[in-house]
């Protein structure tokens, strides 16, 4: 099977889509996003 998947290039696919999840999952745990109100003298209306 992995013979198979190597020549139809499944593989490959699998690998490179295992690498980017744990780089964004790596990237997850460190980055914190914070959110922050901000009072404005003028109300946007179409925010």
């Amino acid at each position: 099977m992995k013979k198979e998947w190597q020549q139809s290039g499944v593989l490959a696919r699998l690998q490179s889509r295992m690498r980017r999840e744990k780089t964004l999952n790596t990237l997850l745990d460190r980055v914190r996003l914070r959110e922050e109100t901000v009072d404005r003298n003028q109300l946007i209306q179409d925010n």
